[in-house]
């Protein structure tokens, strides 16, 4: 099992809103959010509805047992995309 480790440090999330973590494997993930463990299907989504900042870090395993850690807190509007063989963190672009 191989072990892929993403580190994102954020300062100061206190943003209320939605998590949310798209899939964009050909598979279905297993996500742990706060020890909420969730699966998303292959090609899918999950949000998180007012959940805020998470407590920790995000944990996703991938089908082949690849274990990816997104470093916490994650707080909205950010939000995790899965890719095959890693996990990004993508914030949004600011509206003009």
């Amino acid at each position: 099992m191989a072990t892929v480790l993403a580190v994102v440090a954020l300062a100061g999330c206190t943003d209320a809103g939605g998590l949310e973590i798209t899939n964009e494997t050909d598979a279905r993930i297993e996500v742990n959010v706060d020890d909420d463990v969730t699966y998303v299907e292959a090609n899918g989504g999950i949000i998180y509805l007012d959940l805020g900042c998470t407590d920790g870090d995000v944990v996703v395993t991938l089908e082949d047992g690849t274990v990816l850690t997104v470093g916490g807190p994650v707080c909205p509007p950010d939000r995790i995309v899965v890719r095959k063989g890693g996990a990004e963190l993508v914030t949004p672009e600011p509206e003009t």
